[in-house]
């Protein structure tokens, strides 16, 4: 799927999944960040040319890079944010569901296995991801009203 997609669909997971929990502005903060973050490193990291590489574009690494930067952001500003990591890891899952859809695929299980998760949609499709990018969207809106209406 395109960037603003992944960006889009990683911060609605985030957010929603913060105001369910009634997180912590500090917790979704950090979580956001690093999500973001490390859905940017997948894909920075992640392509030989123009393909994918297996090495970030499994769940060991949608769990490695999230933890590493919530790590870094919570000693630089001395927080202490239980929820951020399982938070920033489920948005930085997304990056890894979203590819599974397309025909590259990606490789839940490597190193373990080479085994590719694939689909049908395109990664440039613009009906998907104006869909996709669209349910990102309204996710961040409903969570973010309800940190607040929490946090009221």
């Amino acid at each position: 799927m395109r960037r603003k997609t992944h960006l889009s669909i990683a911060a609605g997971v985030v957010a929603l999944l913060a105001g369910l929990l009634h997180a912590h502005f500090a917790d979704f903060g950090v979580a956001l960040l690093a999500a973001l973050a490390a859905d940017e490193f997948i894909d920075a990291l992640g392509h030989v040319g123009r393909r994918r590489a297996p090495w970030t574009h499994n769940l060991f690494a949608c769990l490695l890079l999230p933890a590493l930067i919530t790590a870094v952001l919570n000693a630089a500003w001395r927080l202490v944010t239980p929820l951020a990591y399982p938070l920033a890891a489920a948005g930085t899952a997304t990056h890894l569901a979203l590819d599974a859809l397309t025909p590259a695929g990606v490789w839940p299980l490597w190193p373990l296995s080479r085994r590719r998760l694939r689909g049908p949609i395109h990664y440039d499709d613009p009906t998907a991801n104006t869909i996709l990018t669209t349910l990102g969207a309204a996710a961040f809106i409903v969570g973010v009203s309800l940190l607040a209406w929490h946090a009221s």
